[in-house]
């Protein structure tokens, strides 16, 4: 009985030096987590501002090649056409 009384105080009192030390590590870890999410969502910003920018480069070269995809489609569909005649 007095094993088990030692044991629970031993625990109790292990978990107190816990709590103590606990909040200033969490409170130190929470500024870095924020630092770290502020630094993170202005990368974010940066690289999809690039992406908007490559989308705009790139859209050029894009709406060419739909407009000879195009072309080259209505040919087949005419020249088919003129072959049912």
């Amino acid at each position: 009985m007095e094993r088990l009384q030692t044991a629970a105080k031993a625990k109790k009192a292990q978990l107190q030096r816990m709590r103590t030390s606990v909040p200033a590590t969490r409170a130190r870890s929470s500024t870095e987590r924020q630092a770290a999410q502020l630094e993170a969502a202005s990368a974010r910003k940066i690289r999809s501002a690039q992406r908007k920018d490559a989308d705009r480069v790139g859209a050029e070269p894009d709406a060419a090649l739909k407009k000879d995809q195009k072309t080259a489609r209505d040919a087949k569909y005419a020249a088919r056409k003129a072959r049912q005649k």
